[in-house]
């Protein structure tokens, strides 16, 4: 790992407070770039029935606006739209085109971009992975850039979309 000032990885397992990080700093944060509304982008936090994990959605900092993004097989609405079936979740096509117009639509004042998370769908060349291509080779744009990745893909991730150069940091459950 090369530090580079522009992309910074939040790593870790799963369920160790990834989500809860990013949205700790860039949700409920008094940080001067979230006030003069510099920061955009997705978090994706997870969906719980009776403190079970059904699922994900994708929320947009910004807005707090919420999608529907995954869920496991047997919870699924239906009038589900799937785009992909991955272990034991399907997601939803709607909410990928969703996150697209969103990151599209983000005005000029938006220098920081959070993605949450990346992953294998990603590394296999679906989910987010055109937005988060479209995002670092906007280079003028977006300054500053916050992916998530968990520990085992880190590598795969940085490979797939030649990311050489990054900071990291590690989330581990306390």
């Amino acid at each position: 790992m090369v530090k580079n000032n522009r992309i910074t990885i939040i790593t870790g397992n799963i369920d160790s407070g990834k989500t809860s990080w990013c949205n700790a700093r860039f949700v409920s944060s008094e940080l001067p770039v979230f006030k003069e509304g510099r920061v955009d982008g997705i978090l994706s936090p997870k969906v719980l029935s009776d403190g079970i994990r059904i699922g994900y959605d994708v929320k947009r900092i910004s807005t707090g606006e919420r999608v529907p993004l995954a869920r496991v097989k047997n919870v699924l609405p239906g009038d589900w739209k799937e785009a992909y079936f991955y272990g034991a979740l399907s997601f939803s096509e709607p909410a990928f085109a969703v996150v697209k117009s969103w990151f599209s639509a983000f005005p000029g004042s938006i220098d920081t971009v959070v993605m949450d998370e990346i992953g294998p769908l990603e590394i296999g060349g679906a989910g987010f992975g055109k937005v988060l291509e479209f995002v670092l080779k906007e280079k003028n744009k977006f300054k500053k850039i916050y992916i998530v990745i968990r520990k085992v893909l880190v590598e795969s991730v940085c490979l797939k979309f030649n990311i050489e150069n990054y900071e990291e940091i590690k989330i581990e459950k306390g």
